[in-house]
Order: C-alpha cells, then sequence, then structure tokens
C-alpha cells in the first residue's frame, strides 16, 4: 500500500495545480487507487462510490446537489475568522470581502445551481 500527500503547486506556466485535481489524476492513473477529495466535477478514469454516515445507510451518491444539500456524509464548510478588537468595528475593507464572499453574486458565478445560498449571520450587518 502507498500514501501519497499532495499539495498545491505553481507550475511553470503559472498556472496553479490544485491538490484535488492531484489526488483524481493519482487515481485515475491506479486501477487500484482510492482517494478522497472535495468535489471537481465527472473526471475520466474515476468513479465515485456513494457514501453512508451509518452502516445501514442510506447510501449518498457524490454530486453538487447533494455536497450542497448537505446530504452527502462527507460535506465540508468553509469558514473564515477575523478578529476584531472589544468596543471597534470591523474593518471595513475585510467586511466588504465577507459581504462579496456571502454575496448572491458570487454564489451565481460559482455555480449553476445557486438555490442553496445563505444569507449572511443575523451579527454580520452590526459589525
Amino acid at each position: 500500500m502507498r500514501f501519497h500527500r499532495h499539495a498545491h503547486i505553481v507550475q511553470p506556466n503559472g498556472k496553479r495545480y490544485v491538490e484535488a485535481d492531484q489526488i483524481t489524476d493519482s487515481v485515475a492513473r491506479d486501477p487500484y487507487g482510492i482517494g478522497y477529495n472535495r468535489y471537481r466535477g465527472e473526471r475520466p478514469g474515476t468513479k465515485r462510490l456513494p457514501v453512508a454516515a451509518t452502516d445501514g445507510g442510506p447510501y449518498v451518491e457524490h454530486t453538487i446537489e447533494n455536497v450542497q444539500n448537505r446530504t452527502y456524509p462527507l460535506f465540508s464548510e468553509a469558514y473564515f475568522y477575523t478578529s476584531v478588537k472589544p468596543g471597534t468595528k470591523m474593518n471595513p475593507m475585510v467586511k466588504e470581502f465577507l459581504r462579496f464572499v456571502l454575496s448572491r453574486e458570487v454564489r451565481k458565478r460559482c455555480s449553476a445551481t445557486a438555490s442553496t445560498y445563505r444569507s449572511p449571520p443575523p451579527w454580520f450587518a452590526h459589525s
């Protein structure tokens, strides 16, 4: 059994070769390869296996819809951390960046299915 570590690589042409693509490419080259990474769309030479949170199922396919609606058991969250001193306001540039990241505009750009948009938390408007 061999294990491979992957990390983001910047190629000589300046293009990033992200670890998720490296994992998928490694699995595609190895007929006995098994890998786990984030959803990257359909990839030639690989097969996604449905997984379950418990032995009894249900087994859920790894699709973008199931990741977005959180029925796929191995979904992951993205977190942003900021530091604001008590009694002060958040840096306006940081706040604008977070507002943009959480906006419908970004969701529409990133996915053809923007139906899983989540509103910013209530405290955000008052930061």
